[in-house]
């Protein structure tokens, strides 16, 4: 995939305190589209892509993670889903990311309930291995998604089924599976 995903702290319109505003920027054929994410820091306080220097920055750091694994996520279900986005500007993937989601983009939040929670998780995951460069890579998700049909029926898995609850279980699931494997493997192979 041609797009990229940066993060841009804009230091040129500073709030009182001389906070200045970070964007997730998504740059695409030559095209740049902003998305606010909500924080306002000063420059020493974002470094190398993480947050340092105030309360919770660790937590912080980890919620910028999600956001930005999230919207590479809409674009790569935008792409699976039809729209040639390696042929979009970079405004029509904010555009179209922000449709599935339900909202403009402008208020940072960049939450809301889109198409894609009907989505069925094994097309998408299928259709997303198969587009990976690497083989090593595709091998990684394959793996995974034979995992996750080890454990659940992911032909009928909806991304709006996938909680924190649900990945917890598969979690506990996985290390049970683990030792399972470990006792018993030698006498099944």
């Amino acid at each position: 995939m041609a797009y990229k995903i940066k993060w841009y702290l804009d230091l040129r319109r500073t709030s009182d305190e001389g906070k200045g505003r970070l964007y997730m920027v998504i740059y695409n054929n030559g095209t740049a589209a902003q998305i606010a994410t909500g924080l306002m820091l000063h420059k020493e306080e974002f470094e190398a892509g993480k947050v340092v220097g105030v309360p919770m920055a660790g937590k912080l750091t980890q919620i910028l993670g999600i956001k930005r694994a999230k919207l590479q996520l809409d674009i790569e279900e935008l792409a699976v889903s039809g729209y040639e986005v390696d042929k979009m500007k970079a405004a029509e993937i904010k555009k179209a990311v922000m449709a599935k989601r339900g909202n403009d983009g402008e208020d940072g939040n960049g939450e809301g309930k889109g198409a894609g929670s009907e989505t069925a998780f094994g097309t998408f995951a299928e259709k997303f291995i198969a587009r990976r460069g690497k083989e090593k890579t595709r091998q990684v998700y394959e793996m995974t998604l034979r995992k996750m049909g080890g454990y659940c029926d992911v032909g009928r898995l909806r991304f709006a089924d996938i909680s924190v609850g649900w990945l917890r279980d598969f979690e506990q699931w996985l290390g049970a599976f683990y030792v399972i494997d470990q006792i018993f493997g030698k006498f099944f192979c």
